[in-house]
């Protein structure tokens, strides 16, 4: 299925901050089961989340790791930690 077919179903659901954390959570999964010495997450998380935004048309998203921890915060109400694996 096209990117922008799974955000439009997802969208009738879910907010689009909530959307866009979980792709980002299942990035940050990703980078943690990568084979040492691993790339810098910032670097690995920021090239797939621009890929993403590429990808669909939510234009004024702010695809970054920096907002990722923003929308974190509101959601769990605890700072983002890369090293966290839970």
């Amino acid at each position: 299925m096209h990117i922008k077919k799974i955000l439009t179903e997802l969208s009738n659901e879910f907010s689009k901050e909530e959307i866009e954390y979980y792709y980002f959570a299942r990035m940050v999964s990703q980078w943690h089961r990568l084979l040492e010495p691993k790339p810098d997450f910032d670097e690995y998380i920021n090239k797939s989340l621009y890929r993403i935004k590429d990808e669909n048309e939510w234009d004024n998203s702010n695809y970054s790791v920096n907002y990722m921890k923003i929308i974190h915060k509101k959601i769990f109400n605890t700072e983002f930690n890369q090293n966290d694996k839970k």
